[in-house]
């Protein structure tokens, strides 16, 4: 672990292994293990193998601000915003030790920094040690001349101290930093998911030096639709998408009328300096992929253990006339990737 970046925890790790600093999230490791334990169970493979590292290096060698098609980290809202390339530019060429939240795999926006700059110190962070692990072996192994550390820790509880850092980054960091779902389906809904956002930002601010900059890239939902509409439908035909009641279709739209992104941050006592959005319609097929995941998610449809996810698969749609129908039954979905700079003021 960077000098730098060690100073800055604010309590000792459960455990250091290569350097990196692990500070444990037991049930969020019981949960892991759980899905790991099920996934074995349905015949899934989860060994990482020496196929998928070279799928992360081919993913690691195109991720550019410059590169028009990659794998995985291929993001209009990056690539192609001046603003975003600007930040990332400047984040580079300044040098100052930074730190990418709820990295993932992808390594998050530290990818694109490291890569304009290898000798510029960044902390990698996950809640996850397995994949943090893994990570330290692909980046002891491909990845030897970037100046990357690696952590595990909760971003509802940055274990760093107040003022530590002149940025932090993240790609998705803030939508995949809720909590544990609750073991009681009806206690996972809109209104958990939104109180662990506003925690994860909260940490942001905190740990962000007084004119510091919080840059992420975070997704949200937005719909175009006409109620009356979708009442008239399934008055008529029985269920939209030949699968869900109107009571769970207006559930699904008072869900995605979630405070917003821009809401959140200024609440968070951030200074908005940019806000850029791509918008990406939902095909009927990504539509229904959506609403499986998002329904079971919330709450708001009971699939049965491991149902949905079997649902998931085209061969299991509900392909019935009235599925077909409700493509255009006045309910358009779209994906939106917004790209923030956020400014903690002096």
């Amino acid at each position: 672990m960077n000098k730098l970046f060690a100073e800055m925890f604010s309590r000792q790790p459960d455990e250091i292994t290569d350097g990196d600093y692990f500070y444990r999230q037991p049930e969020f490791d019981a949960w892991i293990a759980e899905g790991l334990k099920e996934a074995e169970t349905s015949g899934v493979s989860i060994k990482v193998n020496p196929i998928q590292l070279d799928t992360w290096l081919g993913c690691w060698e195109e991720t550019s601000l410059d590169c028009e098609k990659t794998s995985l980290s291929y993001e209009p809202a990056i690539t192609k915003s001046d603003k975003a390339v600007e930040i990332i530019n400047k984040i580079a060429s300044e040098g100052k030790p930074f730190m990418d939240i709820a990295s993932s795999d992808t390594m998050g926006l530290a990818t694109y920094i490291v890569k304009l700059n290898p000798g510029i110190p960044a902390l990698v962070t996950d809640i996850s040690a397995d994949l943090v692990k893994i990570l330290r072996g692909f980046i002891n192994e491909r990845l030897t001349e970037y100046n990357i550390n690696l952590a595990v820790f909760d971003n509802l509880k940055m274990p760093v101290k107040d003022n530590s850092l002149d940025y932090v980054t993240s790609r998705y960091g803030i939508v995949s930093s809720a909590g544990i779902m609750p073991a009681n389906e009806a206690e996972a809904n809109i209104y958990n998911r939104s109180a662990d956002r506003k925690k994860s930002i909260g940490e942001a601010y905190r740990v962000l030096k007084p004119g510091g900059r919080f840059v992420t890239l975070e997704t949200s939902r937005e719909c175009d639709f006409d109620l009356r509409k979708v009442y008239d439908y399934c008055n008529t035909n029985g269920k939209l998408f030949g699968v869900y009641t109107y009571g769970e279709m207006q559930a699904v739209l008072d869900a995605l009328t979630e405070t917003s992104w821009l809401n959140e941050f200024t609440a968070a006592g951030f200074e908005v300096e940019v806000e850029e959005k791509h918008y990406e319609k939902y095909s009927f097929a990504e539509t229904m992929n959506f609403l499986y995941g998002f329904t079971a998610e919330h709450g708001i449809r009971r699939w049965g253990k491991g149902t949905w996810r079997e649902q998931l698969k085209p061969e299991n749609w509900v392909y019935n006339i009235e599925a077909e129908r409700a493509e255009n039954a006045a309910v358009d979905f779209y994906r939106i990737d917004g790209f923030y700079i956020l400014r903690k003021p002096d």
